[in-house]
């Protein structure tokens, strides 16, 4: 893989003030460093050099230095910061380089339960990598003591246990929630054994289960989805006569919904598959009219 060396500056001179390294494309990571700056408006010497250039009417700028590869980016960043220090260009790299994912990589000099444990010692908490990155971002005095990414800092090293364990709380990420909840293959298995075959029983069932999906239609999307039919181990039945029909919605709803809702909630899986799922259309009458017959209908 390709990691480019880069550098910035203001269009006013074209003198490199800032060297980095990235493996995106060069015109995405000057955005990414123009929207910290200037609309997250982050709390750093290189933003607020950056909010400078703009506020002077010029603007920021992005050229390629070096492509080096992933063995070797880190010791080539290191290189051109202290090339470009000795030119006395006036650098505002606060670090020496070679930092993963901010401040990190092999080169932070502290273990993953060290960061853990001053993390408990400066009083914080978080709730999710957001709420940390944002921490980090905006409180400078300990860009040298926490890693921009720490996930990303510690699985390098194999130190990395989770995010609940690195924060000290059940945190647990939408990434880590994703790895536990069940294959669709084994959801079918699971729902077979314990009969549930709809979906107001499904939504009962997973409400103590942290291994299955609140909406499995969107979560099984590209894992294997099907239908609700297939997912709950029916047959797709469409024919059931007129009174059946009314029988039913006035028995379990007490009278029609409006259609958007009855399409909808048939769509989900929340209505039992015997039903047809465009009424109207099976029994040839009007939506009201049928409406007025379950009204009716004793």
């Amino acid at each position: 893989m390709e990691y480019y060396i880069y550098g910035l500056s203001s269009s006013k001179d074209g003198i490199i003030r800032y060297v980095g390294q990235t493996k995106n494309a060069l015109k995405n990571r000057l955005n990414e460093h123009k929207c910290d700056a200037l609309t997250r408006k982050l709390k750093s010497h290189k933003c607020n050099w950056i909010r400078k250039i703009y506020k002077t009417g010029f603007k920021l700028q992005i050229e390629l230095i070096e492509i080096t590869d992933e063995l070797h980016w880190q010791e080539r960043e290191i290189y051109w910061i202290q090339e470009y220090r000795k030119k006395d260009s006036n650098l505002i790299n606060q670090l020496d380089g070679g930092q993963s994912g901010g401040i990190g990589g092999k080169y932070f000099p502290y273990s993953y339960f060290e960061t853990k444990e001053f993390i408990k010692e400066i009083g914080v908490s978080f709730n999710s990598f957001k709420e940390y990155k944002n921490f980090v971002y905006k409180h400078n005095e300990y860009k040298n003591r926490l890693p921009l990414n720490p996930k990303k800092v510690f699985e390098y090293r194999n130190e990395w246990i989770s995010w609940g364990d690195f924060f000290s709380n059940d945190y647990v990420s939408d990434k880590e929630k994703e790895q536990k909840i069940l294959s669709y293959d084994d959801a079918k298995k699971i729902l077979a054994e314990n009969n549930i075959h709809n979906m107001h029983d499904y939504e009962k069932f997973i409400q103590n289960r942290k291994d299955l999906p609140l909406i499995p239609r969107s979560h099984y999307k590209k894992k294997g989805w099907i239908n609700h039919y297939d997912f709950l181990g029916n047959r797709k039945i469409h024919k059931c006569d007129y009174i059946t029909f009314c029988k039913y919605i006035k028995f379990h709803f007490g009278q029609l919904m409006s259609r958007n809702e009855y399409e909808k909630l048939f769509k989900n899986g929340c209505i039992d598959n015997f039903l047809p799922s465009h009424p109207h259309r099976q029994y040839n009458k009007k939506w009201s009219e049928i409406k007025n017959d379950i009204v009716n209908f004793t």
